[in-house]
């Protein structure tokens, strides 16, 4: 990520996370002195020390620039008021943690807000060397995710519909926009009802493994039970996209990786953006459903296989077919005509005592 800002004007260009922001308006505030107490040490928690911090709320601000109107802007005195009020009544080891929650605090406070940028400065750092200052620089900002939703069991649209509110009510989400539910076909071979399916895009200060967790809990919530892979169940949320980010770990991978074989996902995204690129494959969505129309079905997939391995036959091997076919039927007759003459030979026998 690199942040320049213009020195004729307040325009920035910031590359975060791979995807580049423009913007031209900033509120910055420095020099903010807090007394507070974070740090690892116990001295450092109960004594407390001076922290210093700046902040950078980066934002349209046209609508102040005509109106000269304080209600439709951010007041900068309330911005400080929340910094100070948030760093004196919390206590973390880091000030990496620190200045990160601070920052999700000014986004969901301030929601117009696109990206925060705090730097949290320590001075009087516990060192035993000779030094300037100490500080992190946090950057945070609302990044945009897809993500897929389904159910097959009890209430389908209820469960799915009680996730879609409860993403809406939390402030760590807003810009919640959810696709029209569809009926599909279980995938992956179990035995199970029919799934509803849809896709929700919205945008999140949760970072990729935050969002896991959330999405997690709210399929506990509903009962979800994960004993058969590709099992039934009551709610099924999974990430499909997070910004351009690519990530594969044990734990999570993004995009999802088997995507473009999933009627049951393009199907709800080309409702929502056709044009998104998947960064994976270098493939839109619409691609991917298209490419995905034109492969067979399973059944029909088995019925073309079957045709061919009959066209493959040889006519040898179509001789020998019907040549065994012939047999089997001359057995047959070969077999009446011997019970018929047993029959009739034992008529003709006679046996006196």
């Amino acid at each position: 990520m690199y942040l320049r800002e213009r020195a004729s004007g307040s325009f920035y260009d910031i590359r975060l996370k791979g995807r580049r922001f423009m913007g031209k308006d900033i509120i910055e505030i420095k020099g903010l002195k807090v007394f507070a107490n974070h740090g690892v040490f116990e001295s450092e928690k109960e004594n407390g020390q001076e922290f210093l911090v700046d902040i950078k709320l980066f934002c349209d601000l046209c609508k102040p620039k005509a109106t000269d109107e304080l209600n439709d802007t951010i007041n900068y005195a309330a911005v400080c008021d929340l910094a100070a009020d948030f760093l004196k009544n919390t206590a973390y080891d880091l000030i990496e943690k620190a200045a990160y929650e601070l920052s999700k605090e000014l986004l969901m406070r301030y929601r117009n807000v696109d990206m925060v940028n705090i730097k949290l400065h320590k001075p009087n750092a516990p060192l035993e060397v000779e030094f300037e200052d100490v500080s992190v620089n946090i950057t945070n900002r609302w990044n945009e995710a897809y993500i897929a939703v389904g159910s097959n069991m009890g209430d389908k649209k209820g469960n799915i519909k009680k996730a879609l509110c409860q993403l809406e009510n939390d402030d760590h989400f807003k810009d919640v926009v959810s696709t029209k539910l569809i009926k599909t076909k279980a995938y992956g071979g179990v035995e199970q009802d029919d799934f509803m399916n849809g896709a929700v895009r919205l945008k999140t200060i949760y970072d990729p493994y935050e969002l896991l967790d959330v999405l997690h809990e709210l399929e506990k919530e509903a009962g979800r039970e994960r004993s058969i892979h590709w099992g039934p169940r009551t709610l099924d949320l999974d990430i499909l996209f997070y910004e351009n980010m690519v990530i594969d770990s044990e734990d999570l991978k993004i995009p999802h990786v088997d995507m473009e074989n999933r009627y049951f996902v393009l199907a709800p995204m080309m409702e929502l953006c056709p044009e998104k690129m998947n960064p994976r494959t270098a493939k839109s969505i619409s691609q991917m459903y298209d490419s995905l129309k034109d492969k067979p079905s399973d059944n029909k997939k088995k019925s073309e296989d079957k045709k061919v391995k009959e066209d493959k036959k040889t006519p040898d091997d179509k001789e020998t077919i019907e040549d065994k076919k012939a047999k089997k039927c001359k057995k047959a007759q070969e077999g009446k005509k011997k019970t018929s003459k047993d029959k009739k030979a034992a008529k003709k026998t006679v046996i006196f005592w």
